[in-house]
């Protein structure tokens, strides 16, 4: 299937079951600019690593995403609602599912989105997605915000910013069409709608009838993350958060100075201050978290927290659910998290991954990465999938050809194309990569 009208910009579908609706979140935070690794995402996990220039772009060529994903200790199911510990649905809410920051934006988890700003720089968001980690120079970015990667992704939707800079989304047909009025250089989904960034530092909000946060704080923002439930929060150019949506959101929120910011799952957001240092917060019951001292690169929020030390190691902390807190030892550049487990590329592009791939039925197998080599990285729920240096995807986890069943949670979320990919988001139940050539596929769950 092909959605035309978006320039060079092209849509492909590969799925082997019935369409249904879009899960994926977008999610990290990029510290200094914008990521740019081969993923992208704006809900939960996002491949968080790289590094990030002054000027507020990211290297590593692709962007991250953020990926959310259900309920913290709960199971899925197709048609609910999800909550901590409860059980999260395909097609409902999402809970405490986590996104990934790689340093700035998450590249690859789902249910999160989380962007960091520095030095004139705004990070991606997501998923997942990330480079460069957050903790920039204390300096005001001024308001003319680089563009990055052009694939988002969210619980249930997805987006991809066509030559303009516009966004063109699927995966929730009843959402409302973008409101954006610039270009747009991160965007922020969750269960009920989307958040976008603009170039002019701008915030612009869409999505469901029932979404409460369609109308953000006016002003200049750097960095924008979302941690499901409905909530948002954005960084202002004096670096100070600002949330909306359920009330709760903007309940006892942090005074300190933040120069990155990420969302986890069921309304936990963390961010980093000026000595790179996480601060944590919860929007549901507005409390704060209690976090341990830095220095972090960036941080990777889900039902759990995990940080990217500045030395590479990783630290891991909150809810030990499978043994999501239990980080291996080892020098990194690129973090994930989502629902209860968390994965991190080495220094030589190899990955490690721990924790519980949903149910945890068969995880201590189905999570164990496959001996390759990749360039960024992402995570759903129950499936991850890395970026290789050539370009093709290669995805574990639930979803794979070898035990695909068409149910949850095998719905071919692991099983990608044959293709190069410039960039790739992973959502709660599917995946997307985005050619060189504008071409977006996605295989899995998904709606186009």
């Amino acid at each position: 299937m092909r959605i035309d009208g978006i320039g060079s910009l092209g849509v492909w579908v590969t799925v082997g079951l019935t369409l249904g609706a879009c899960k994926e979140q977008e999610l990290g935070f990029t510290d200094a600019g914008t990521t740019a690794d081969g993923a992208a995402s704006t809900g939960s996990g996002a491949d968080a690593g790289g590094t990030a220039s002054d000027s507020g772009t990211a290297s590593d060529s692709g962007t991250a995403s953020d990926d959310g994903t259900t309920s913290g200790g709960g199971t899925a199911s197709h048609g609910g609602t999800a909550s901590h510990g409860g059980t999260a649905s395909h097609g409902g809410t999402a809970s405490h599912g986590g996104t990934a920051s790689d340093g700035s934006a998450a590249e690859g988890g789902t249910g999160t989105t989380s962007t960091t700003a520095a030095n004139g720089g705004i990070g991606g968001s997501g998923g997942t997605t990330v480079s460069g980690g957050a903790g920039g120079a204390p300096e005001d970015p001024g308001c003319a915000l680089p563009a990055g990667r052009r694939l988002f992704a969210g619980s249930f939707a997805s987006c991809v910013l066509d030559e303009e800079g516009t966004p063109r989304c699927f995966g929730q047909d009843e959402w409302e069409e973008p409101t954006t009025t610039a270009p747009v250089v991160d965007i922020a989904i969750n269960q009920e709608g989307a958040c976008a960034l603009q170039d002019d530092c701008a915030v612009k909000c869409w999505g469901s009838e029932g979404m409460l946060a369609k109308t953000p704080p006016t002003g200049a923002f750097s960095a924008i993350a979302t941690a499901e439930f409905g909530a948002f929060c954005a960084l202002d150019l004096d670096h100070h958060v600002q949330c909306w949506g359920p009330p709760a959101a903007s309940a006892d929120l942090p005074d300190d100075e933040l120069y990155a910011i990420a969302g986890g799952e069921v309304g936990l957001f963390c961010g980093l201050d000026a000595g790179k240092n996480p601060i944590c917060w919860d929007s549901v019951v507005g409390v704060p978290v209690p976090t341990p001292e830095g220095p972090f690169e960036s941080l990777a929020p889900a039902d759990h927290v995990c940080g990217l030390g500045v030395d590479g190691s990783v630290s891991c902390w909150g809810n030990d659910y499978y043994g999501a807190t239990a980080a291996p030892e080892g020098s990194f550049t690129r973090l994930v998290s989502s629902h209860v487990h968390s994965c991190a590329l080495g220094e030589d592009g190899t990955a490690a991954c721990w924790g519980g791939l949903y149910f945890n039925e068969e995880s201590p197998d189905l999570i164990a990465p496959p001996a390759e080599t990749f360039t960024s990285i992402v995570t759903g729920i129950a499936h991850v999938c890395g970026l290789t240096p050539n370009g093709s995807a290669k995805c574990w986890g639930y979803g794979t050809p070898e035990r695909d069943n068409g149910t949850l949670p095998d719905l071919q979320q692991a099983s990608p194309p044959d293709a190069s990919f410039a960039e790739i988001a992973a959502g709660y139940w599917h995946t997307c990569g985005l050619s060189a050539d504008g071409t977006v596929t996605c295989w899995g769950d998904v709606n186009l």
